[in-house]
């Protein structure tokens, strides 16, 4: 007997809704609890649900959720391609674009490459040593003299951020240019759900986060990460509806 396992892309995109909530809650209660008494016997708990930190749970989890998107993507190119359908190379060259967004979410590339940059627009870079270190030690030295309790690292966060942005927004701008006929020939349902994805992703990833770092908004952070989850979330879910309704009726058009 042959079990016919389909998941609900209802279903899995509440779920994956839910845990964002969930996510941004514990992060938000540890950052609260973090700021406010001792835990350093408990951090090494509480850092895996610290939006704010790199190389635990949530960075993980993130990160498996984008290789979520990059697959059906791929299963959405492999079935245009064979059924002869349109656009089966834009939906591959996605599937890289996510399977990239993915890696760097774990490895954080554009973070680490940025970092490196600003490190030597700002001559901090010494000979023979990495240009990442250096810059961490200036601004130690910084907040020991001057007091400033953190601005500095605030401000490197920011300026690291804008650096980031204005690198991929000519490389946003040719890929919605490329990508607009494509966009329109979706299906009006699919249609919305991309413009919510993409809102919410992208108002977490750059507005959200940007104001948090300029306007020091309270735990701006976990808004930032559950937009982000969320807009992941919404795309799951209409990326399964999308490939239900392609696998069911191979010949649709976009």
């Amino acid at each position: 007997m042959i079990l016919n396992i389909s998941p609900s892309p209802k279903r899995v995109g509440l779920v994956l809704a839910a845990a964002g909530f969930v996510t941004a809650l514990l992060s938000a209660i540890c950052d609260f609890v973090g700021q406010r008494y001792d835990v350093d016997r408990l951090w090494a708990v509480m850092r895996q649900f610290n939006v704010t930190e790199e190389g635990n749970f949530v960075n993980w989890y993130q990160s498996m959720t984008l290789l979520v998107c990059a697959a059906l993507l791929a299963a959405i190119g492999s079935v245009k391609r064979k059924s002869g359908g349109r656009y089966p190379r834009h939906w591959f060259f996605l599937a890289l674009v996510f399977l990239f967004v993915s890696m760097d979410e774990s490895a954080q590339v554009h973070e680490m490459s940025v970092t490196t940059l600003i490190a030597q627009f700002r001559g901090k870079r010494e000979t023979g040593t990495d240009p990442g270190k250096n810059q961490t030690l200036d601004v130690t030295e910084k907040e020991g003299k001057d007091g400033n309790d953190g601005k500095e690292v605030k401000e490197d966060n920011a300026g690291s951020r804008l650096t980031w942005m204005w690198i991929y927004l000519p490389v946003f701008l040719i890929m919605v240019a490329i990508y607009w006929r494509f966009f329109l020939d979706l299906p009006p349902g699919n249609r919305m759900f991309f413009v919510i994805a993409a809102t919410l992703y992208l108002g977490g990833a750059v507005g959200v986060e940007t104001m948090g770092d300029r306007l020091g908004i309270p735990f701006a952070d976990q808004v930032s990460e559950l937009m982000e989850m969320l807009g992941v979330a919404a795309f799951v879910y209409t990326l399964m509806g999308y490939l239900d309704d392609q696998t069911s009726a191979p010949k649709a058009q976009a």
